[in-house]
Formats: structure tokens, C-alpha cells, sequence
């Protein structure tokens, strides 16, 4: 048995196998059940990187405008938190490494740019000054 963290990242490792496949359906599943249009919008955080595992699933698994897709819904809403940026940088590495020349790759990688611009413009709290 294969622990559940394990599963939904083994989809981007080389030589995972028919592992991948599980880790794309069982995250597409997950999806589909658990973030229905109103659950996308009250935990958009959640929803945003349950797309990415599904991104690095179907990198893994050589479906490139998959992986693309699954990254676009990603960071189509909120701008991201800290653990969706890195996740998304994940993604990001895997297709600009294993997919440079393709156009979803690079479409991807201008919205992971344009998400971080957008977030590292965000005014952040300052310690004991800003409640």
C-alpha cells in the first residue's frame, strides 16, 4: 500500500509506472467529488493544488496539455498562497524540463511568472503594526 501523499506526487517521478495513472485518476476523482463549483471558491487554496498534483500526474505521465490544464485552473483563481507557489514551481520545472518546447509549457510558465508578480505585489502584515 502506497501512503496518500505518496500516491498524488508519484505521477511526476520517472519510472513510477502504472503508479502515475492511479495518481491521475485518483486525483481527478477527488477533484470532481470534493470541489464543486461553490467548495472552489470557499477553499480555493485547497482546490488549486489538487489541480497541480493532477498537473504533475499527467506530467508524469507525458500528457503535457493535461499537466498545462490542470496548472492554468490552478492558478486561474485567488492569487496563490505560499504551498500552491511551490507546487506550482514544481510543475513549472517538470514541463519546462521535460516539455521545453512546447507551447502549453510556455503558456504555463508565463502564468506561474505572472502569478508570483501578482503575489509578491500583494501588500504583506507588518508584525506587530498591522492586526
Amino acid at each position: 500500500m502506497v501512503a496518500r501523499g505518496s500516491v498524488q506526487v508519484l505521477g511526476c517521478l520517472p519510472g513510477a509506472g502504472g503508479l502515475g495513472s492511479v495518481a491521475a485518476a485518483a486525483t481527478s476523482t477527488l477533484i470532481t467529488t470534493v470541489y464543486s463549483p461553490q467548495a472552489r471558491t470557499e477553499r480555493p487554496s485547497g482546490y488549486a493544488r489538487a489541480q497541480l498534483i493532477l498537473g504533475l500526474a499527467h506530467a508524469g505521465l507525458g500528457a503535457v496539455d493535461e499537466a498545462a490544464a490542470a496548472g492554468h485552473a490552478a492558478l486561474a483563481g485567488s492569487p496563490p498562497v505560499w504551498p500552491t507557489r511551490v507546487l506550482a514551481g514544481k510543475l513549472d520545472q517538470v514541463l519546462t524540463r521535460d516539455f521545453a518546447d512546447a507551447r502549453q509549457t510556455v503558456a504555463f510558465h508565463d502564468q506561474y511568472l505572472q502569478a508570483g508578480a501578482t503575489t509578491a505585489a500583494r501588500p504583506r502584515p507588518r508584525p506587530g503594526l498591522d492586526h
